[in-house]
This record gives structure tokens, sequence and C-alpha cells, in this order.
């Protein structure tokens, strides 16, 4: 997200779209405990709901693949067009030992954890 980012907006909005994009991921799967149990009503009805997921997964990202290109023509900014990429590992080493990172990446996941859990237990209610 935060490459495309880069890649398709300015500076100023940059943080609007990434922010705008995280509230679409929780909103939508807030909706999932939601919806299932009216989709899948028996235990054979599982087997369909997962393979409409698949399929409709794989045509999504197979249109993404085809019609979506990676940069635009034309650069928004001129720090959209200069790469300022770092190696992998030395990154993923300096995220992992920053505090404040630790504790984002922490609480992101204790919320995704929490929104998956209640999913499972929403529907035996």
């Amino acid at each position: 997200t935060t490459k495309l980012a880069i890649a398709w907006f300015s500076e100023r909005e940059r943080g609007t779209v990434i922010a705008l994009n995280q509230l679409a991921l929780f909103f939508l799967l807030s909706f999932n405990p939601l919806v299932i149990p009216y989709i899948v009503t028996t235990t054979s009805d599982l087997h369909y709901y997962i393979l409409n997921q698949a399929i409709t997964m794989t045509l999504v990202g197979l249109c993404s693949l085809l019609f979506f290109r990676g940069q635009p023509p034309v650069p928004p900014t001129l720090s959209a067009s200069v790469r300022n990429e770092k190696p992998f590992w030395p990154s993923f080493y300096s995220a992992f030992s920053n505090l404040s990172f630790m504790l984002l990446a922490a609480g992101g996941g204790l919320l995704f954890g929490f929104f998956n859990s209640f999913g499972l237990i929403l529907p035996q209610l």
C-alpha cells in the first residue's frame, strides 16, 4: 500500500490514502461475522462459501494484475519519481529492533486477532 501511495499520490495525499485503505480493511472485516451466518446455514454450505470466496479473490487478483499499472505514466511529484529503496534485511532488522514499531505491530495484531476471534464466536451466540 505504501509503495502504491508513493507512486500514485502526492505527499499531502499519501497519509489520507493509506488511512482510508486501512479503514476500509477493518470496515469490511467487521461485516464478515455479520454476513456469514446468513450465507452458511448448514455445514454443507461452508464448502460453497469458501469456493465462492476463492473464485472471487482469484478474479479480483487477475483483474488487478492485468489492468493495474504499478506506476502512473507521469509521477505526481518529484519524490515519487526518485527511488530511495533500502535493502530488505537491514530494514527488517531495523524495524524489529525499534520499540515504537513493535508496540504498533502488537496493537495491530491484537486488534486483528480480536476481530477474528469475535467473528468465530459471534455466530455461535
